[in-house]
């Protein structure tokens, strides 16, 4: 029996993409909610996912290494819990694929009686969307010092991502910075102050 559990988040953001003007957001009007936000609520959600994904992947591969003088109860407690990562991923990876399906059909059923600005801004959630779904965050770190593979489970535990809420103010920040172009921002303060978009 497995001694450990896994929480896979109950739904996540679908990023708005990059490229929807935040003039463009019809919802903005409705709800009331800036498209930064939406932006940022959706990257958030990505990094989750992209972090949750790496470190029960490490996990996963932290269950592969015998620990010494362990008997056959402990050796098959170790490939059970292995088998909850494995799960957790394939789960994460459902619900990815979920949300971004669900935003997929949300956008092409819009797009149906849409036209002009409104049209054009679907089409380009829907193709976003729908490349989305099929690219959920992976497992991507490469074993340190060019080795073909991890030799112990101290090198993989080293690798683990740190959660972005637990990150450093600054590194947030920075993180976040690296996401906005100056055509975002220009559109962004065209709706307030009459900037022009330099698009």
């Amino acid at each position: 029996m497995a001694t450990v559990s896994v929480n896979v988040p109950p739904e996540i953001c679908p990023e708005v993409p990059a490229f929807t003007l935040w003039s463009e957001l019809v919802e903005q009007q409705e709800r009331g909610e800036s498209f930064i936000q939406r932006f940022l609520r959706g990257k958030y959600s990505t990094l989750e996912v992209k972090t949750l994904a790496t470190n029960w992947s490490l996990e996963a591969l932290v269950c592969q290494f015998a620990v010494p003088g362990e008997d056959q109860a402990a050796r098959e407690i170790r490939n059970a819990n292995r088998e909850v990562y494995l799960q957790g991923i394939e789960d994460l990876e459902q619900l990815w694929e979920r949300e971004y399906a669900h935003a997929f059909k949300s956008a092409v059923k819009s797009a149906t009686g849409a036209r002009g600005l409104d049209k054009k801004r679907l089409e380009r959630a829907r193709e976003h969307y729908l490349a989305m779904k099929g690219a959920p965050p992976i497992f991507d770190i490469d074993p340190p010092n060019g080795d073909q593979y991890w030799v112990s489970a101290r090198e993989c535990q080293q690798e683990k991502l740190v959660p972005f809420m637990n990150r450093a103010k600054v590194d947030r920040l920075r993180t976040y910075e690296g996401y906005f172009t100056k055509d975002m921002v220009a559109s962004h303060y065209n709706t307030i102050m009459n900037i022009v978009d330099i698009r």
